[in-house]
């Protein structure tokens, strides 16, 4: 049978609600298929907003508004009081979700967008992709980190639906070289979530 992991409830910052809401509690969480790195993995989640498999024994937050959320998880908890926006220095988990008319896949012929010329992709369908934004290189992945010695891997996914406003979610993950069996163990994780429910598990 698949494992389980523990769930971990993050804070939330944001919404209607100016007041950050508590974390809260839940059952551990069904792996979507056996990790070889269970062990080392927890699921994140506040009461609003996506959830995350990252690392076991990590902290935790989320921020609401009214186009999505976004969630991060780091080893440090301090690094969480003072994060500033596309300013994180150091390892950690994120995901945002959220809504947008404008949204396209890097390189797609309808996009205005280009891709970063060094960023590497891998589309596994018209509307999903695997990308890796270089140590001390600017990319896609440096969207909420900044460059470092360290790459940028994750997910950007466009919602199924063909509707007008396009739901968009992206999974960062920068983590040492000594861990790149978790990092990939993450990796196929939110894979499998986003292949069998939207926008994740």
């Amino acid at each position: 049978p698949p494992a389980t992991v523990p769930f971990v409830g993050c804070p939330a910052i944001g919404g209607a609600d100016p007041v950050s809401s508590a974390a809260p509690e839940g059952p551990p969480k069904a792996l979507p298929s056996q990790a070889a790195e269970a062990a080392r993995i927890a699921f994140y989640q506040a009461v609003d907003g996506p959830g995350v498999f990252a690392p076991r024994g990590w902290h935790c937050q989320t921020w609401r508004g009214s186009h999505g959320a976004f969630i991060i998880v780091t080893a440090l908890p301090a690094a969480l009081a003072g994060i500033v926006w596309m300013a994180f220095a150091g390892s950690a988990v994120g995901t945002s979700s959220g809504g947008s008319s404008n949204a396209r896949l890097p390189g797609e012929d309808f996009s205005k967008i280009k891709p970063y010329p060094d960023d590497r992709y891998t589309y596994l369908t018209p509307k999903r992709l695997k990308f890796t934004t270089l140590a001390h290189h600017e990319g896609i992945g440096t969207g909420i980190f900044v460059p470092s010695g360290d790459p940028v891997r994750g997910v950007v996914s466009l919602s199924p639906a063909d509707d007008r406003d396009t739901n968009l979610l992206e999974f960062d993950l920068r983590l040492p070289s000594s861990d790149d069996r978790l990092a990939q163990a993450l990796i196929d994780l939110e894979l499998q979530c986003l292949r069998g429910s939207w926008p994740s598990c």
